[in-house]
């Protein structure tokens, strides 16, 4: 199964999942489930939506999720046209951090699902880092909505100094590639925090 976030804002007073529920209504590839919303892209409408989501290899669980909420941007923007599909997603530049955000919370974690997923996050950092270093591109701190410079700064920072205690020299380079100096040199500037341990008391 294959899984995409969605960025969405939302109309003032506007509900999550009441767009999900038109969605529905307007497109049978959609089919909520509870609590989780997919996509199919073969749907067969003589099963009903329990059977269509066992029934089929070529699902797509769809995040959705709002603007502002869990440290998201609150604006679904600047955005980027991914080439040939014409589909709009958040640029580059602004959504390396997003995926900093989710890898800063759940890094300290020692449960077993949750390092699983900050694992992933920070192979998909990485290769965002790469890719921003390919294009000449760099981290747009300033055009985060919602997050000041600063608060974002220090975020990196927490992933920098996992980097340098890993003796992931390569990957600090192209961290510092992606930075434009000034940023850089406000990170560095900055103490090494005490990580917060998520490990639970012993009694």
């Amino acid at each position: 199964m294959y899984d995409i976030d969605v960025l969405i804002q939302l109309a003032e007073g506007q509900d999550m999942l009441a767009v999900r529920d038109r969605l529905e209504e307007l497109d049978e590839h959609f089919v909520n489930a509870g609590l989780k919303f997919f996509f199919v892209q073969h749907p067969d409408s003589q099963f009903c939506r329990e059977e269509l989501l066992r029934g089929c290899a070529d699902i797509v669980l769809i995040e959705t999720l709002a603007a502002g909420a869990l440290g998201l941007p609150t604006v679904a923007g600047p955005t980027y046209k991914v080439p040939f599909y014409d589909i709009p997603i958040l640029h580059p530049t602004i959504l390396i951090l997003t995926k900093l955000k989710r890898w800063s919370t759940t890094h300290p974690s020692t449960r077993p699902q949750t390092i699983t997923k900050t694992r992933i996050d920070k192979n998909d950092i990485t290769f965002m880092l790469t890719y921003l270093f390919s294009h000449s591109l760099h981290i747009e701190f300033t055009k985060y909505a919602g997050k000041s410079r600063e608060e974002l700064v220090r975020m990196v920072k927490g992933f920098y100094d996992k980097l340098v205690e890993g003796g992931e020299d390569g990957t600090v380079r192209t961290l510092k590639g992606v930075m434009y100096n000034e940023d850089w040199e406000m990170m560095v500037g900055l103490p090494v925090e005490a990580e917060e341990s998520l490990v639970p008391p012993i009694n």
